[in-house]
Formats: C-alpha cells, sequence, structure tokens
C-alpha cells in the first residue's frame, strides 16, 4: 500500500511542474507539447483531449488534441466519431474515470456504430486507456484521456491505468480551461449581463409559472414581469419567450437554485 501511495504522489509531482505551463499556454501546440510529457513521463503512448459546446441546440462545435497520430485525428474528425464514441458517451453521464480497450470482450458489449468506431480504433492501433470527464460552469463538456497502443499484457495495463486515473481526473480540468480561455470560451456566459431580477422571471418562465403566478411569486406587477422578460429577450437575441428560455439555459445564464 505505501509503495502504491508513492507511486502516485510522484506521478502528481512530476505533472505539477508542466500544469502552470498547460494554464499559461498562448498557444494548442504549447498544452499538446506539456501533455505530452506528462504521457511520455507515465509511459503511457499518447494523450488527447476532447471538448464539445453548443452555440444553439441545433449545433454542436467539437474540437479534439492530440499527439496521436494525425490520419487517425483526421478520420475521427471525418467521421464525427464523438457522436459514436461510447468513451465520450460514459464520460457524458459519469464523474468518474472510465476504462476501456479495444478487445472483443470490451467490443460486443457496445452499440453497433460505437462497435464500428472503436474496431477502427484498433485498426489505428488505439489500443487500452482511461478517460475522465470534465465539466465546467461554462457549457463546454469535456474528457481527458490516456491511452496506449496496444493491448498486449491487459490485466497489467488496467492496474497501470488505475494507478494514474486520478491524475487524468485532476489534469483534466487544467488543460480543459486552458483550452476554453484560447477558444475565448470562458467569458461566453459574460457576454450577456441579465439582471437578478431577468433571471428571476425567466427561472420561474422555465419552471412553467404564467406572467400571472411569476408576478405574485417575486411580488411585481404584472406589467413589471412582462418588462424584465422583454429587456431579457432584447439581451439574448431572442424573439419570444421560449427562445429566450432556450438561450439562457444552454448557456448556462440560469441554473437551478440550490438550497
Amino acid at each position: 500500500m505505501n509503495r502504491r501511495v508513492l507511486q502516485q504522489s510522484e506521478i502528481f509531482s512530476n505533472a505539477q511542474r508542466h500544469i502552470e505551463q498547460i494554464v499559461t499556454a498562448k498557444t494548442e501546440q504549447q498544452i499538446i507539447s506539456s501533455c505530452t510529457q506528462i504521457a511520455e513521463s507515465l509511459e503511457m503512448s499518447y494523450f488527447s483531449h476532447g471538448m464539445m459546446w453548443a452555440d444553439d441546440f441545433h449545433h454542436i462545435n467539437f474540437k479534439i488534441i492530440s499527439n496521436y497520430g494525425r490520419d487517425w485525428l483526421e478520420e475521427y474528425d471525418n467521421q464525427d466519431y464523438y457522436q459514436v464514441d461510447p468513451r465520450a458517451r460514459e464520460c457524458m453521464t459519469s464523474l468518474v474515470p472510465v476504462f476501456w480497450n479495444t478487445e472483443k470482450p470490451y467490443l460486443e458489449k457496445l452499440d453497433p456504430d460505437a462497435r464500428e468506431m472503436m474496431e477502427n480504433a484498433h485498426e489505428h492501433r488505439v489500443g487500452s486507456g482511461v478517460t475522465a470527464p470534465v465539466f465546467s460552469f461554462q457549457d463546454a463538456k469535456g474528457a481527458f484521456s490516456f491511452g496506449l497502443i496496444s493491448t498486449a499484457g491487459l490485466a497489467k495495463q488496467k492496474k497501470q491505468l488505475e494507478l494514474i486515473s486520478p491524475l487524468v481526473n485532476y489534469l483534466g480540468v487544467f488543460v480543459h480551461q486552458a483550452l476554453m480561455t484560447l477558444l475565448k470560451l470562458e467569458n461566453n456566459n459574460h457576454n450577456v449581463l441579465l439582471s437578478e431580477r431577468e433571471k428571476d422571471c425567466l427561472s420561474w418562465a422555465a419552471d412553467g409559472k404564467t406572467i400571472s403566478e411569476i408576478a405574485s411569486l417575486l411580488f411585481l406587477s404584472e406589467s413589471t414581469v412582462k418588462y424584465h422578460l422583454r429587456h431579457a429577450m432584447e439581451k439574448l437575441g431572442a424573439t419570444n419567450t421560449s427562445q429566450a428560455l432556450s438561450i439562457a439555459i444552454l448557456k448556462g445564464y440560469i441554473q437551478p437554485i440550490l438550497k
């Protein structure tokens, strides 16, 4: 047990030296270079970080950075594999790292589209790995991975991946934030400054309350509620309340209140 703790301590210590370079990176290549060095120190074949964010409900943006071979990355992008990637899917509903491989027992559990994608990955020498979800306060979701290009000695690989899995969670947050900064996504939620009353009115409207009910709940007149909703619509560039709600929810301007 003590040896395992020591190993993880060394893993984090080695990675920490690169984190400052990641968070202050001015280019994607600087992030890739730092993550590549960390991967090499962990005896991993490669790293990757994928990120998705939405402009609206029908337009999803996807961005991936990695030191893996260009042929596979281009194929992944051209085939829109992020839509069927089982690792990404699982990360969207998980808070813990996801372990995966391209061997038959794992593939047999997948749906046809995901199986085809992972079989193609296997042909490009994608072997096994660990992927951790990254969630931000903004509207971008990510998944950070370390992987190996072979599945030889899969049981031993699984132990190695389990050992570094806490770092995958930890490091993914910094890479995700650095990418958001470079893509200027971190300020998306500050471009529209809704007043507290506008947020209140939108939040109650999202719960299905009528103008009259919102007025009663907020101790306002109905005309005042209409005034706040109209101004919120103008700020959000919406043509009606429904669209204003969609934008406000999608961009995170209004969120459930935790008490």
